[in-house]
């Protein structure tokens, strides 16, 4: 989050694209507030509203790409043995960017607004995220 936030003060073009819904609530319910400071600083983030997916990939910069399942925390690196793949060919990035531009058209941007209460119980499972 940090390093996100970093960057979208910096004046990168930081966009996030998400499942709208993905088969653990609690995820879905912990995700949101941190959705909501990505858009808050003034970054990107899109719903992908087909099938759930847990592939994950990132461009940076156009000079590294990176594809694969881990998200990137010890539990899927050590536990549940994830990987990523990190692709520096010009090639591997344009198929990763042809991949995530495909995702796009079936999105919608923006997080909505939530309740009160809806948000304090973010905020409670947010304690636990990194746990999730």
């Amino acid at each position: 989050m940090k390093a996100w936030t970093v960057a979208i003060h910096r004046g990168v073009d930081v966009r996030v694209i998400v499942p709208k819904k993905s088969n653990h609530w609690v995820a879905d319910v912990a995700r949101g507030s941190f959705l909501r400071d990505i858009q808050k600083v003034g970054g990107t983030v899109l719903f992908h509203h087909g099938v759930m997916m847990h592939a994950k990939a990132m461009i940076i910069d156009q000079e590294l790409a990176v594809a694969g399942s881990a998200n990137m925390d010890p539990r899927s690196l050590f536990f549940n043995y994830e990987a990523v793949c990190f692709l520096y060919s010009q090639g591997g990035i344009a198929g990763v960017e042809a991949y995530i531009t495909s995702l796009i058209k079936y999105c919608k941007v923006g997080v909505r607004r939530v309740s009160k209460i809806r948000e304090m119980g973010a905020g409670i499972i947010r304690l636990f995220a990194a746990l999730l």
